[in-house]
């Protein structure tokens, strides 16, 4: 007769019953399945002790046979190396187990994989730090990707991560490649404005550079920079100042904004001309010190040399020099150069004196 009881570690239920009931005679026997932990009356029979105490306290001698098989649903030391060896991890961390069973797999793994992993064996409530470093792959995809770059050469675009994936692309293919949707902000300022309004042109042509004259539905407008409309919209009384919200041309705008104002505040026969000889245009300290200032509020990067009385600006990557000596910004990039002059000359204009 077999009879197949649970629990398998012998400590209560129908196998504990029957056990000590049966465990006193020799023709009967006991085979354990799986594993049994320290204290329990399984692992104890497994020491082949000549008796045992019953759940009554009673004590009875154990003359059955004690038999073991390992049948468990946890692998055992090959299965988990094997695992252990297909992944190739650079860390183990054992979470489940007797601990003294788990400090002889710890031992197995190390003498196994010696030297290509880590194997921790917390104590519970004990925290592991694992620090990993690794390189991120990203995929250039759309416009950036018709032509291969250069080793060196600066790629623009955005970043685009998804289910662990990295993509870089171009503004204007993001709602080809992904569901985001990009937003253009049209900027529109209205400026009172009661001159003439040639005068503000002649002003632009000497300080900004293009302006272009336009002329739409009778409305006569200024295209300052290739970025910035200044629209006689009402003559005599205002102007509307309209762009394409970005970082580079709110920038412009505030300096078309400024001078606007500039103009209007000033009457015609006292606003002095903004591009001035050398000679006129003789910087003192409170000049230098005004377009440093200037710059530093707009710009992280600013180095002022009072000695050589030249500002050196970084924008984006890109050094501008300023000598406000003369009014003039040297920079390799025309956008950035054009970016710092719309900031810097109306500062020196402001502050040097006026000759009337």
């Amino acid at each position: 007769c077999v009879v197949v009881a649970s629990p398998g570690m012998l400590q209560s239920g129908l196998s504990r019953e029957l056990f000590e009931r049966w465990c006193s005679d020799e023709k009967n026997g006991v085979m354990l399945a799986g594993y049994s932990v320290e204290g329990t009356l399984a692992k104890h029979i497994m020491t082949q002790p000549k008796e045992i105490m019953r759940s009554d306290g009673l004590s009875v001698p154990l003359k059955c046979s004690i038999g073991y098989v390992t049948f468990s649903a946890h692998s055992d030391f090959l299965q988990t190396s094997e695992f252990v060896q297909e992944l190739s991890p650079p860390h183990v961390v054992l979470v489940h187990g007797e601990k003294n069973e788990m400090g002889r797999l710890k031992q197995g793994l190390e003498q196994k994989f010696a030297g290509n992993m880590q194997v921790h064996v917390p104590a519970n409530c004990e925290t592991v730090r694992l620090h990993f470093e690794g390189d991120k792959i990203a995929r250039v995809v759309g416009r950036l990707a018709e032509s291969i770059p250069k080793e060196g050469a600066e790629v623009q675009g955005v970043i685009v991560r998804r289910n662990f994936r990295h993509t870089i692309m171009s503004i204007s293919d993001i709602g080809r490649f992904t569901d985001l949707k990009t937003t253009e902000i049209d900027e529109n300022e209205v400026v009172p404005f009661h001159l003439p309004f040639r005068t503000l042109h002649e002003y632009f042509s000497a300080e900004l550079d293009p302006v272009e004259t336009l002329e739409t539905d009778g409305v006569s407008s200024l295209r300052v920079c290739k970025a910035i409309t200044v629209a006689n919209t009402s003559p005599g009384s205002y102007l509307t100042v309209s762009w394409q919200s970005s970082p580079e041309n709110d920038f412009l705008a505030d300096s078309v904004l400024s001078l606007i104002v500039r103009v209007e505040q000033c009457p015609p026969n006292i606003v002095r001309a903004p591009l001035r000889a050398a000679e006129d245009r003789s910087v003192g300290k409170d000049v230098f010190e005004a377009a440093a200032r200037v710059l530093a509020e707009t710009f992280d990067d600013v180095n002022a040399d009072e000695d050589t009385q030249v500002i050196r600006v970084d924008v984006e990557g890109d050094v501008a020099e300023v000598y406000p000596e003369t009014g003039t910004v040297q920079c390799g990039v025309a956008e950035k150069k054009q970016l710092v002059e719309s900031l810097v000359v109306p500062v020196i204009d402001a502050v040097t004196p006026v000759k009337l």
